[in-house]
């Protein structure tokens, strides 16, 4: 992150530090922890779907950022309406391999916080390892809220994110600034919103100009009340092997090749400039969806979506 235009500024109350912008926004903060939210009274968990060799040390602090335990998994942490649980650990080389780990809750919450945290507690690192956050929130119907939370990590790792919010049939939105890395990796972000009930993705979400095979696949696949998508979604000029592979399969997508009836707003993959791709980048990008058009577009070529008047 290029911090030449922007203020350190440094907080006497509990030793925090930020780094803000010009305008206020904060871009760092040294206690920003993970953590989960309790909408309904319940309890909160993490656990592993298969169990590590070697696991790695988390703590944990309900309603504090001041006073944190060891973490022993699998424990259910009791949350009033309201209440936070923070999480924090040191384990910058966690990769979860075919071991994942997942937050579980009995109860509707909230997620937010720097997911780094769990990783290097001074919200510091930027890299994150293979794999690290892989289904991390998978399959919680409860979960109804990230809008407060952050994956700064600007260096990505194969599979990084793959699954993370997978069949969390209770998310609908997602913040903006979210993704922020500018260079991807193989299956980054695969699947990572599958199953979600996603019902519009923000103009900037993909800010990445630099992609990689599969970075997209699946991305939003399932998703059956996604009808439109931002015309200026896809900003890179380069697209690999299955890069954009079935990313909106079986989603309500309304796409024409032409103008008709209210297939009105111009999409265009990139949405400006001339862009390269091999054959199999977009394959099935669009299968199963509702409108004139499914199936595989071609990269530099104009469709139409949906524009309800």
């Amino acid at each position: 992150m290029d911090l030449t235009n922007f203020s350190s500024i440094k907080i006497p109350e509990g030793n925090v530090e930020k780094i803000v912008d010009n305008v206020g926004r904060i871009l760092w903060e040294n206690n920003n922890y993970l953590y989960a939210e309790a909408v309904e009274d319940g309890t909160v968990r993490f656990e592993w779907n298969r169990v590590p060799s070697s696991l790695p040390v988390i703590e944990y602090s309900v309603g504090s950022k001041n006073s944190f335990s060891e973490y022993t998994y699998g424990t259910d942490i009791s949350l009033s309406v309201g209440q936070k649980v923070y999480f924090k650990g040191d384990n910058e080389k966690m990769s979860s391999a075919d071991n994942n780990l997942i937050l579980k809750s009995s109860n509707k919450i909230k997620v937010g916080g720097n997911v780094m945290s769990i990783l290097d507690s001074t919200c510091k690192l930027k890299k994150v390892p293979e794999r690290a956050f892989r289904q991390l929130f998978a399959n919680n119907s409860k979960l109804i809220s990230i809008e407060n939370l952050k994956l700064p990590a600007t260096e990505l790792a194969r599979d990084c994110y793959g699954f993370m919010f997978f069949h969390d049939t209770g998310l609908n939105y997602m913040p903006e600034e979210l993704l922020p890395a500018p260079v991807l990796a193989e299956y980054c972000y695969q699947n990572m919103f599958s199953y979600c009930d996603i019902r519009e993705i923000p103009s900037n979400l993909l800010r990445a100009t630099s992609l990689a095979p599969n970075c997209y696949s699946y991305m939003f696949s399932s998703n059956y009340n996604l009808k439109t998508l931002p015309s200026d979604l896809f900003k890179a000029l380069e697209y690999f092997s299955c890069s954009c592979e079935a990313m909106f399969d079986e989603t309500g997508m309304l796409m024409s090749e032409t103008q008709v009836d209210k297939y009105t707003r111009p999409f265009r993959i990139p949405y400006q400039g001339t862009g390269e791709a091999p054959l199999d980048a977009f394959v099935n990008m669009f299968r199963y969806t509702d409108g004139i058009f499914s199936g595989t577009p071609e990269i530099n070529k104009t469709y139409y979506l949906w524009e309800e008047s």
